[in-house]
């Protein structure tokens, strides 16, 4: 199944390829109004390392998370992004409880510029941020707590919703290596990198549910949100 999908996957970005140039899919993306827009899905482990990787393109002043495991309530794992107000950068982080890392790193973000950026939690309650190239270790660690719904553009659905674009969006049951998120922001499509890894792929065509285009099978329910046909360029060999 995860050959056939990514067979037809490769089929839509071949279409785009024919539009945009050799080699160069300029892909596209869903809109965030930073109130209520939101995908959700269930059933994301946590039990291993994990990487989750986007592009993400801000509206001026934005501050919202980009991506959540939650449990609705009190705990979860998140990374937000912002333009402007208390300052520019991301932020990844554990909220178990009393524990709370949110560590925030400070980047240049333009308002309307796609970056790449990532955040890989290591299994043992610490998590590292990565923005267009600049990898920051964090210092702090939490007891992962025991969670499994997904959120895309809100921190579980109850606060920090996202204002801007998000496209090629993915998840892996490892810590991609440096080098490996460089070769992201160079454009690589994520289904080219640990595809055997690989927990979550929506590279959004704008379907309603977003399909999940990895082994993982979860659909994303759409709640909101603007389909846009541009979005990052990226490419395959």
């Amino acid at each position: 199944m995860r050959v056939l999908k990514i067979a037809l996957l490769g089929l839509a970005l071949l279409a785009a390829e024919c539009l945009v140039g050799p080699n160069v899919q300029a892909g596209a993306s869903r809109t965030f109004d930073g109130s209520s827009d939101q995908l959700t899905s269930s059933s994301t482990s946590t039990s291993s390392p994990l990487t989750f990787f986007a592009w993400v393109n801000l509206d001026t002043g934005a501050d919202g998370a980009a991506f959540a495991i939650h449990n609705g309530s009190s705990a979860g794992y998140g990374m937000r992004v912002r333009d402007g107000g208390a300052g520019d950068g991301m932020s990844a982080g554990i909220v178990n409880g009393a524990c709370v890392q949110l560590g925030f790193d400070s980047y240049t973000v333009d308002s309307g510029t796609w970056y790449p950026v990532a955040v890989r939690w290591d299994g043992s309650g610490s998590a590292d941020t990565w923005f267009n190239g600049t990898l920051t270790t964090g210092t702090e660690s939490c007891t992962d707590p025991s969670v499994s719904n997904l959120y895309i553009g809100s921190f579980g659905g109850i606060s920090n919703f996202f204002d801007g674009s998000l496209a090629h969006i993915s998840c892996w049951s490892v810590e991609l290596a440096e080098a490996e998120l460089d070769k992201l922001a160079s454009g690589l499509m994520p289904y080219m990198v640990q595809p055997e890894s690989m927990t979550g792929y929506w590279p959004i065509i704008g379907a309603s549910p977003e399909p999940d285009y990895s082994t993982g099978g979860n659909n994303m329910t759409v709640s909101g949100t603007t389909v846009n046909e541009s979005g990052p360029p990226v490419w395959t060999p």
